[in-house]
């Protein structure tokens, strides 16, 4: 069964999260990374995070998940 699941974490960690995907086997189409600016509301205050989207089967979906949260990225 897939199951998709959102992390956010530290902003310019693009190329880590790629490479670990790519070290689990994970297939490119069922990944998405990117980061995203999330204004505050604050004059001049923005918050950048890496986005990781992942549509991946339960065992796979938590041996990933669990290498992210090591890393610092919060489930969404």
């Amino acid at each position: 069964m897939i199951k998709i699941k959102r992390f956010f974490g530290p902003a310019g960690q693009q190329e880590v999260v790629k490479s670990i995907l790519k070290a689990f086997g994970v297939p490119s189409h069922s990944a998405s990374v990117y980061e995203e600016n999330h204004d505050t509301g604050y004059p001049g205050l923005a918050v950048t995070s890496t986005i990781v989207e992942l549509n991946l089967n339960k065992e796979l979906l938590n041996t990933v998940g669990s290498v992210l949260k090591n890393l610092g990225y919060s489930e969404r």
